[in-house]
Order: C-alpha cells, then sequence, then structure tokens
C-alpha cells in the first residue's frame, strides 16, 4: 500500500529539510482570556462556518459537470494542474477548493463507484478549513477524510489520517488506495506490532492511516532519536553531510492531520498520558503486593479509610495509617519507610475498592488488560503506573509483571497541538465544542445530514433495581423480534453485557455479545446486527466506525431500535449509541432505561421511592441527568488541570534546556 503511483503527476518530498511540526506559541493573560470568551460563545459563529463550507461545495457542485465530460487521461491532466497550484501556493487556498473538490468527488466515483454527495463535500471543505466538522452516523466520513487527505497531500506535507483502532486504519487506507494511486498519491497505514522499516515506509507515503495511539508514540520514539537538540541537530548532521540521525527517524514530521471519531480520541482519552517507557524489573516484588492486598482486607472502610467514588480515589485516614504501621511492624524493605508504607496500603485498597474485573480491566492469557472506559475496547499496551497495575495483578493472581520507568511522557493535548494543520470529524463534537477550542484553537460546525433524519427517541424510564430493568429489556426485545426489527443493547461494562446477554438468552432469544473480549469478532458482529430479528448486546461504543446496514425488509419494518441499558459518564456517549439507528435517512428508534441501581445512579434515586410512582420517575431520572452532567464537569476540568500542567511542565523543560 506503499507504492509509489505512476499517473504523471511529480513525484512528492518524501523528507523535507527539516523535521516539521508547529510550535505551540506563547500565550498571555488578556489573550487566553479572550480565547476563553470565544468559547463560551462559540455556538454563535457557526452559521458562517457552516456556509463557508456550503459554499465551497456548491461551487465544486457547479463545476461538476465540466468535470464528469473528461476522460481519465484530462481528469489526470486537470489533477496535474491541481498539484502544481497547491503546491506552488503551498496551501489548499479557498480559491482552489472547488475545483480540487470536484476533481477529486469525479475521480471517487470512478475509482471507488461513490459519488460524494454535498454534506460530504461540506465536511471535506471544513476539514480543509482546519475546523472539525460533526457530522451525523452513516454520512461517510471515511470518504470526507479522503477528499480533504488527498487535496492536503498535494501541498508535499505528511497527511495523517487518525482513526481509533489499527483495525479501522488498515480498512480505511484499502478502501481509499484506488482514488489515491489515481491522482498519483500513495497511500500507507500503521498498525500495533509492525517492523520498524515497513513502519517507516508507511510514513513516506502521501497519507498515512493508523490509529491514534500507534502514530502518537511513534512521535515519542522519534523525540528520542532527536534527543534534546532536536531540530538544531538535524541541521548540524546535514551540514556535516551525516544522515544517520536522520535515517534512524520514522516519520516525515507533523504536517497535516485529520483526526475520525475526534471526540473519543482527542476528549475522552486526553486524560491518559501516553508514557514511552521500559521495564525495571523486581523494584515492587510479589510477595509485597500480596502483603499489602493482605493487610487491605483487613481494613475498614469509614474508620480506616475514605473512598471518593466520584473523583475515584482511596484516602487513608490516621486511624489507618497507624493500623497499617501496626500490621507492617514485622515487614522488612518498603515497609520500613512511612511514605511507602501508606502508598503500598492506598494502591492495594484502590485494587480491591475502586477497580472491578470485567469493567476496568479484562484477565487474559496476557494478563491484565485495561479496558477503555469510553470505547469498551481493551488497551493491552496500556498500564497503570507506580505499582497499581502490578497490585491489581496479585490480586487477579497473575504473575506480576515488572515496574516500567518512563523515558519520554507525553499528553494527546500536546502532541495534536504540534500538527501544522489539525482538523477532525465526530457524530458528537457540539457538546465539547468549547473544550476543543480551549485546548486546540479549533473550530466546530455542525453539518446537516444528506437525507431528513427520521430518528425516533422513545421515552425514558427508570426501574427500581436491576432485576427489573434487565426483565424489562428482555421483553422489549421480545417485542421487537416480533416486528422483525433488530435491536442493539448498548451498556457499559463487560460484566453488565453478560448479564444483559444472559436475561435474554432466558427468554429463549439468541444474542450476539459483543464486547473488549471479542474485540477481534467486532467487525462482522457489527455488520450483520442489521438483520430482521438480530440482537446484538454491546459495551460502550464497540465497533464505532463501522456502519449498521439495514438488511431488506428491515426498514419497512421500522429499523433498528436501540436500547441505551445505562447512562453513561458522558451524554456524548448516549448520543453516539443512540447514532447507530436511523442512518442516511432510514427509520429506526431509540430508548434509554435506567435503574436506581446503577453507578451512575445519585444516592438520592438509590434510597428513595423514585421508580415506583408516576410522580418519581421525571424526578429520578433529572436526578440522574443531574449526576451525569457533574460527571462531564469533573472530567472537563480534570482535562484543563492537564493542559495547565504540560504547559507549566514545558516552561520548565525548556527553561532546563530540554525540548519536547
Amino acid at each position: 500500500m506503499t507504492d509509489t503511483a505512476t499517473s504523471g503527476l511529480a513525484a512528492l518530498p518524501t523528507v523535507g529539510p527539516l523535521y516539521r511540526e508547529r510550535a505551540e506559541p506563547a500565550e498571555g493573560m488578556l489573550e487566553a482570556a479572550c480565547h476563553a470568551v470565544y468559547a463560551r460563545t462559540a455556538a454563535r459563529w457557526r452559521m458562517a462556518g457552516r456556509a463557508r463550507a456550503k459554499r465551497s461545495a456548491r461551487r465544486a457542485g457547479a463545476m461538476a459537470a465540466e468535470i464528469t465530460a473528461l476522460s481519465d487521461t484530462d481528469l489526470r491532466a486537470r489533477a496535474t494542474a491541481l498539484h502544481r497550484s497547491v503546491a506552488q501556493a503551498g496551501a489548499v487556498s479557498e480559491a482552489l477548493r472547488p475545483e480540487g473538490l470536484a476533481v477529486i468527488a469525479e475521480a471517487a466515483w470512478r475509482q471507488l463507484g461513490l459519488r460524494p454527495h454535498p454534506v460530504q463535500l461540506a465536511g471535506a471543505a471544513v476539514l480543509l478549513d482546519g475546523a472539525f466538522a460533526e457530522m451525523e452516523t452513516g454520512e461517510g466520513k471515511t470518504l470526507t477524510a479522503a477528499l480533504a487527505a488527498a487535496l492536503l497531500a498535494l501541498t508535499g506535507e505528511p497527511v495523517h489520517v487518525l482513526t481509533a483502532n489499527d483495525y479501522l486504519a488498515t480498512r480505511d487506507a484499502g478502501f481509499v488506495e484506488p482514488l489515491l494511486r489515481f491522482l498519483g498519491l500513495s497511500v500507507g497505514a500503521v498498525a500495533g506490532g509492525m517492523p520498524e522499516p515497513e513502519r517507516r515506509a508507511a510514513y513516506r507515503a502521501s497519507v498515512t492511516y493508523g490509529s491514534g495511539k500507534e502514530v502518537a508514540f511513534d512521535y515519542l520514539r522519534d523525540r528520542l532519536v532527536l534527543g534534546t537538540a532536536g531540530h538544531a541537530r538535524l541541521r548540524v548532521s546535514g551540514l556535516r553531510g551525516d544522515d544517520r540521525r536522520r535515517e534512524r527517524l520514522v516519520m516525515r514530521g507533523l504536517g497535516a492531520c485529520i483526526v475520525d471519531e475526534a471526540d473519543s480520541i482527542m476528549v475522552d482519552e486526553a486524560r491518559t498520558p501516553l508514557v514511552l517507557s521500559r521495564d525495571i524489573e523486581g523494584e515492587l516484588p510479589a510477595e509485597v503486593c500480596h502483603e499489602a492486598l493482605r493487610i487491605a482486607d483487613t481494613l475498614s472502610e469509614g474508620g480506616d479509610f475514605a473512598i471518593d467514588r466520584t473523583r475515584h480515589r482511596v484516602e487513608l485516614t490516621e486511624a489507618g495509617e497507624d493500623r497499617v504501621a501496626e500490621l507492617s511492624a514485622d515487614l522488612e524493605g518498603l515497609w520500613r519507610v512511612a511514605p511507602h508504607r501508606r502508598d503500598l496500603a492506598v494502591k492495594a485498597l484502590s485494587a480491591r475498592h475502586l477497580f472491578r474485573r470485567d469493567e476496568h480491566y479484562l484477565v487474559a492469557d496476557s494478563g491484565v488488560e485495561i479496558i477503555d472506559e469510553y470505547t469498551g475496547r481493551t488497551m493491552p499496551d496500556r498500564f497503570w503506573n507506580d505499582g497499581l497495575h502490578q497490585m491489581i495483578e496479585a490480586k487477579e493472581g497473575c504473575e506480576v509483571s515488572g515496574i516500567r520507568t518512563p523515558l519520554l511522557r507525553l499528553t494527546y493535548q500536546r502532541f495534536f497541538r504540534r500538527y501544522r494543520h489539525l482538523s477532525g470529524m465526530s457524530g458528537t463534537l457540539v457538546e465539547v465544542a468549547a473544550e476543543l477550542w480551549s485546548v486546540y484553537r479549533a473550530r466546530v460546525f455542525d453539518l446537516p445530514t444528506h437525507r431528513p433524519l427520521r430518528r425516533q427517541r422513545l421515552r425514558s424510564r427508570l426501574f427500581p433495581d436491576e432485576t427489573a430493568k434487565w426483565s424489562w429489556i428482555a421483553g422489549r426485545t421480545a417485542e421487537m423480534i416480533a416486528k422483525r426489527r433488530p435491536v442493539l443493547i448498548g451498556v457499559r461494562t463487560v460484566d453488565a453485557a453478560r448479564r444483559a446477554h444472559d436475561a435474554i438468552r432466558a427468554r429463549g432469544i439468541d444474542a450476539r455479545l459483543l464486547s473488549a473480549a471479542q474485540d477481534k469478532e467486532e467487525a462482522e458482529i457489527v455488520s450483520e446486527a442489521g438483520a430482521p430479528g438480530a440482537v446484538t448486546v454491546a459495551t460502550n461504543m464497540a465497533g464505532r466506525g463501522t456502519d449498521i446496514k439495514l438488511a431488506p425488509g428491515v426498514a419497512e419494518a421500522g429499523g433498528l431500535h436501540v436500547i441505551v441499558a445505562e447512562r453513561h459518564q458522558s451524554r456524548r456517549i448516549d448520543r453516539q449509541l443512540a447514532g447507530r439507528c436511523a442512518r442516511q435517512g432510514d427509520p429506526g428508534s431509540f430508548e434509554i432505561c435506567v435503574s436506581a441501581e446503577d453507578e451512575l445512579a445519585p444516592r438520592l434515586v438509590r434510597h428513595a421511592p423514585f421508580s415506583r410512582s408516576s410522580l418519581g420517575r421525571p424526578i429520578g431520572l433529572w436526578l440522574v441527568d443531574r449526576a451525569q452532567a457533574r460527571l462531564e464537569r469533573i472530567h472537563g476540568r480534570a482535562r484543563a488541570r492537564l493542559v495547565r500542567q504540560d504547559q507549566n511542565l514545558e516552561g520548565l523543560l525548556a527553561f532546563a534546556g530540554e525540548d519536547l
């Protein structure tokens, strides 16, 4: 997929004179205050951005008749002339966009059999403008990204299209390859476990597809190669004729970036730092972990420790610290030092009380694998730091791995802000528009659907306990199957997915289970979820990025029905799940079910009979809404603190002469 196409276009440069990226500008207090005001009023400016994107789409459509009449040879010649104009300008100017979109749209029709509709052209114009486009599920974001990526690649800058996982990156790269090759461009895909020569070749392509995690870690490895001197060292090496350092680099720099499912990668994962590390054997022996867990089991909540479940942390009381000191009096090593003793106890208590199997992690053959709370997918190459991962391994009876010491640390916020051109897409961006501006200085424009939206929302329901909820969901599923409608049931955790699956099978209904444990079967299960009477139980947004297409006859029956079986920690995730139905003008419906025993349900709902009366249900649902909004604010503030900490850290590193 990385072979250079031969179509008459000038060859694109594979390696520029420098490892190009954007320096983060210093920002004064007045400028920061102005940006904060803009972030709060960003919704007022969306109309102008939408109008500009639609104008580019209309102009491209007006040129369609002229472009369609061209032969393949003439169309390539038109692309060659466009390439020269874009390369000379060094950017895709607004004047060149209509012609560029029209040429690439016609090439897409001839090579892929897909003719981009006006919403896709408008979405591509938003991406070319360095902004973010909110497009409904099923509107064709893959083709939209390809249109913009092809035009951006004509400038000679490296273009990265980032997706949620390796499967989607490989799939999308293969999908757009005929289009890019026709235009004289090459395409590559990076995935986990790929050898370095193949990885380097993928980045030498005009457009490179990859997951956000893979590309970010490749950037960190390149930073190790560049060292603290960074670009200056490359200049000196080039003057000396020594290209060995450049040859060790994997990437060409951070040119243009298009992020698919941008809210998932740039917001939800923003609290997880990217840490390039190496193993250190034996720093936290297995026996120390087991000793800490035994001591933690003797401590009592309320007296020895307190749990803040909202902030997901444990704190020892003074009595608890004394109790830990007493219980570890006969132990050696780390137990002799009070701060280490307290830290071991807190980590053991966290492992026991905060981190639950099949919700926060899975136990696989390779050991403990973290589950992404927003996507439901496992992250086998992620580890909790400071010994927490080893404590959970000991708790589950797994082999205790070595401590990992960090070599380089970077957050997604700092990584993405280094791209010279940043844009993205998702079905749910409006809710985080202010945050995207505050962190990335990126605007959000929500685009209309290509066809009228026919999604129907049914009334939400509140049940007194989980047993009642699962029983009702099983009955509701049976009703939909009788109408030959497919059903998608969305849950938060692997454990909840199993309970839902068991409740449905108890009714004699066959159901497919899509969770982090079946990650490899994800695309196959999702592709079959639109069959008549099909029932799929999925954790969070597992399968995101793969459309659920309705089988013949399903639309006439009412389309896909989605049951949101538990409110998530963000309204966006509820909306993402609901967005799986009624794509591209199809009919569909969704409803939200809440139990007073759900984790998100506030204590007042759990201990009051709200769900047992018609008056109480609206109040209970309102309280759950409030709890969800509060969690969103807490997570938003945590991400904002992380940005400030990164800025302070960067200032300290700059003072010390470091460069990251």
